[in-house]
């Protein structure tokens, strides 16, 4: 059974289930649950919007998740428009239900469909997610890379090497 990303909601929105502090690379930090069953690089907009790569140890994967307050029905797919400072694509969006906190609701994407997004070229600096809303209208959210290579190849290190640390403070840098 794959872990839920709702679990990684409580890694965003809620101090108490960090395992200490994040680590900070510029406007993104990496992060584990308390448990340390799954850990997360990630950039917030204050508590409006959430997004970051997740990986979950027992299921050994990986997934990108958007956090934010546009109402979502458990298990549709969600067709969500994205488009970065280099490329643009359309992206399918699993939706989760609503966050720990109820605050935001949780869309994951395929983890392949992103990566070429945001990671290729090495300048991309910006993504933008469009969500089409009611009555021709579309919400986006944009949010800064600054810092996502160094958090999520920290993260991708730790993760892919196959050890789950004791903490995030277990690193070599």
């Amino acid at each position: 059974m794959k872990s839920s990303p709702c679990l990684c909601v409580s890694l965003l929105l809620s101090a108490s289930c960090l395992a200490g502090e994040p680590l900070m690379f510029n406007e993104w930090g990496v992060t584990q649950a308390d448990d340390g069953s799954s850990v997360g690089a990630l950039t917030m907009l204050s508590d409006e919007a959430g997004f970051g790569e997740f990986c979950f140890y027992k299921d050994k994967s990986c997934t990108w998740e958007l956090l934010i307050n546009i109402e979502c029905k458990v298990g549709d797919d969600n067709l969500i428009f994205a488009n970065s400072t280099s490329s643009y694509s359309s992206l399918v969006a699993k939706c989760y239900g609503k966050s720990a906190k109820g605050k935001l609701f949780v869309y994951a994407f395929s983890w392949k469909d992103l990566e070429g997004l945001i990671k290729q070229p090495t300048n991309v600096s910006q993504v933008a997610f469009a969500f089409p809303l009611k009555d021709s209208q579309f919400r986006v959210v944009r949010f800064s890379l600054n810092g996502l290579r160094e958090s999520t190849g920290m993260l991708e290190r730790r993760f892919f090497k196959g050890a789950q640390p004791a903490s995030l403070s277990d690193q070599t840098m």
